[in-house]
């Protein structure tokens, strides 16, 4: 949550409209266009201040990933596909991993977001406010001398709360219908993470 909050901080400042999506970098993806199209619809969802993930239709009950539950979808004209996040699942055992299938509403939560750097940084200021003014402070030195900016993050760094983005903005969220989810279809392999700076989708998928 922190490296991904630092990312929001600096970009936020640079520009307050800047959409951000992180991303595993471990991860391999097969179907190209199914995971472009599903970033466009996160995209246009998350500029109506929702934090978004996508959702990748499950092949088998794995064990490996955590669940996200499918709640009502969102009138959105460019994001045919987007929902609510009822809720967020933990990794399961096969059993109830098997019985999520079953539904049809659940997918496979990868650890996908996208959002608008600022509604980030509104949802880090709500339910982890130590975190949120620690990584201000950094942002506002970034930009600056290298010297104050490691000086800084020295002091400050090390003092952040490890974890999860899930946990830290991602579930609390979601019990106040503030996360949408992009349920996709395409292949995924898990094979740590990079913020990308998602102002336009010209990047291609390697």
């Amino acid at each position: 949550m922190a490296a991904i909050g630092l990312a929001a901080a600096i970009l936020a400042k640079r520009d307050p409209d800047a959409v951000i999506g992180s991303f595993a970098a471990d991860h391999m993806i097969s179907g190209d266009d199914a995971f472009l199209s599903a970033v466009a619809e996160a995209v246009e969802v998350a500029r109506k201040d929702y934090l978004v993930t996508i959702g990748i239709a499950p092949s088998h009950p794995s064990t490996g990933f955590g669940y996200v539950c499918l709640g009502d979808k969102i009138a959105i004209k460019e994001a045919p596909n987007a929902r609510l996040v009822s809720s967020f699942k933990e990794k399961p055992d096969a059993r109830t991993a098997a019985s999520y299938i079953a539904t049809g509403k659940y997918r496979w939560n990868a650890g996908m977001f996208v959002t608008k750097a600022t509604f980030l940084l509104e949802l880090l200021e709500g339910y982890k406010p130590a975190m949120y003014e620690g990584l201000i402070k950094i942002a506002d030195v970034w930009d600056g001398d290298e010297a104050v900016r490691q000086t800084v993050l020295n002091e400050i760094w090390p003092s952040l709360e490890k974890i999860a983005i899930d946990n830290a903005v991602a579930e609390p969220a979601a019990a106040e219908g503030r996360v949408a989810v992009v349920p996709a279809t395409f292949g995924e392999c898990t094979l740590c993470g990079i913020v990308v700076w998602l102002d336009c989708l010209s990047f291609r998928l390697g």
